[in-house]
């Protein structure tokens, strides 16, 4: 009997999506490779906002994330939390965008889920070909190949600004 190549799964971001996929598919313990791509410093997608928020150079004038000061979520904490994994009990009714990336952050700690993340590697494309997804990071040289694709970069990483005339 020969031995198989050992599966590979790429996921794409490191929001509440990829960490939730990161978390449940390795209670299945399946063997396979998992390899979460983050393109920024740290995990949380839309969550995170980095002190030194600085524009981001390929969208013009805008920051890194949408978050500021004062957002809280628009959900009751109950409903936001992982069904798994609670907000401590003190946690307001809508917590603020600061305590969601601090839960996220101690929910990646208590599953060990960092070990599966590559920071700062952004991907640029993802193509299948010869039965394979070709995965391209910025900055490095070539593609790196996996049968499987989750997507999990949210929709709020790229805002949309009208042009309104006047």
């Amino acid at each position: 009997m020969g031995s198989q190549r050992q599966k590979r799964v790429a996921v794409v971001g490191g929001g509440p999506a990829g960490l939730a996929f990161l978390r449940v598919f390795k209670e299945f313990d399946l063997g396979w490779e998992v390899v979460l791509f983050e393109a920024r410093d740290e995990i949380g997608g839309v969550w995170y906002r980095a002190d030194d928020a600085q524009p981001d150079p390929e969208r013009s004038k805008l920051p890194t994330s949408p978050i500021y000061d004062s957002l809280t979520t628009n959900l009751p904490v109950n409903i936001v939390a992982f069904h798994d994994y609670q907000f401590p009990p003190s946690t307001a009714l809508f917590p603020q965008a600061a305590v969601v990336q601090q839960y996220l952050l101690n929910f990646a700690d208590n599953f060990h889920l960092r070990k599966f993340v590559q920071f700062q590697s952004r991907v640029e494309d993802a193509t299948w070909r010869d039965g394979a997804w070709n995965i391209r990071v910025a900055g490095q040289p070539e593609a790196q190949r996996f049968d499987h694709l989750v997507v999990a970069n949210g929709h709020f990483n790229k805002p949309y600004q009208p042009e309104i005339p006047g």
